[in-house]
């Protein structure tokens, strides 16, 4: 692995040598959450939704399926854009039109979902941008770009307990406060992505009984 792409402690991260390959490996933790958290129907609509967003550009965060100010302002950004009322409801033409949007640019960057059993995790990544894939072991897997510069790897550790993830997502946090550019905080998982140099670094940690998958 090139010795840009560092690791702090025990978590990982990701060099990114431009913006877009960072908002992409953000929106792979997005993902990752969605599909681990169980919600009522209509929480998995507002996930759909907050997910199509995400990837217009439109939202910036977290696909909870809450339907809260963070996601009403993101839907009248929506609205916007196609020059209509900025209701914050959208019809059945704008639900149309934000899912076609979003599909085309989830084709444009060949959004894959890896799936590993041995370790129960599963991440989505622009297959696009990171075409090469090699197994770093049983547990853990790297893509990335032809040219090597953009680079995506798990690593699988553990098992952590709430206060040890806490304790990890604390201290990347603190080591890196100048550059803080997203952070959020669950107790089974947590996101940090943060700038130094110029180039952007993410990492994300979820944790399981049996062990702690860091990205």
């Amino acid at each position: 692995m090139p010795a840009r792409n560092h690791a702090r402690g025990r978590s990982a991260g990701t060099y990114f040598p431009h913006p877009i390959a960072c908002i992409l490996l953000i929106m792979a933790t997005l993902l990752l959450a969605q599909w681990h958290e169980a919600n009522a129907a209509t929480g998995a609509e507002v996930r759909r939704l907050q997910w199509d967003l995400i990837w217009t550009g439109h939202y910036e965060g977290t696909a909870d399926g809450r339907l809260g100010p963070g996601t009403l302002e993101a839907i009248r950004s929506f609205q916007a854009s196609l020059g209509a009322p900025e209701t914050g409801d959208l019809s059945e033409a704008q639900l149309e039109q934000l899912s076609a949007q979003a599909a085309a640019l989830e084709a444009d960057v060949g959004w894959t979902i890896y799936e590993n059993p041995v370790a129960g995790y599963r991440i989505g990544y622009p297959a696009a941008i990171l075409p090469v894939a090699r197994s770093l072991d049983p547990t853990g897997q790297e893509f990335a770009s032809e040219d090597g510069s953009v680079m995506l790897a798990t690593i699988v550790t553990g098992p952590d307990s709430e206060d040890s993830l806490r304790r990890s997502y604390d201290r990347i946090v603190a080591d890196n406060a100048d550059g803080i550019a997203y952070k959020i905080f669950r107790p089974t998982w947590f996101a940090v992505s943060y700038v130094i140099g110029g180039s952007g670094y993410y990492v994300m940690s979820r944790r399981k009984p049996a062990a702690t998958a860091r990205y």
